[in-house]
């Protein structure tokens, strides 16, 4: 994060370090093995992880959720981090 700090940077003159830190570890194990702290989204239980406090939590829905139609049933899926190739 040092490239986005200082007085005229997005973090300011007192960046988080420990915030970059652990999603440097993160992003680290992502690129060795594919693993990361959280489990997959799934849209009924909307767990998240927040990074800032390295824990993951339920979220409420979104207010405009009850106007998105569900995914097309016909479209495939995405894909996984581990099926990415």
């Amino acid at each position: 994060m040092e490239t986005v700090s200082g007085p005229g940077g997005w973090l300011g003159t007192n960046p988080p370090q420990d915030l970059a830190d652990r999603v440097h570890g993160i992003w680290l194990r992502f690129a060795t093995d594919g693993t990361v702290p959280w489990p997959r989204f799934d849209p009924t239980t909307r767990i998240v992880h927040r990074l800032a406090q390295g824990r993951s939590a339920s979220e409420a829905p979104l207010p405009a959720a009850a106007f998105v139609p569900p995914p097309a049933a016909h479209l495939p899926a995405a894909p996984s981090a581990t099926n990415v190739s």
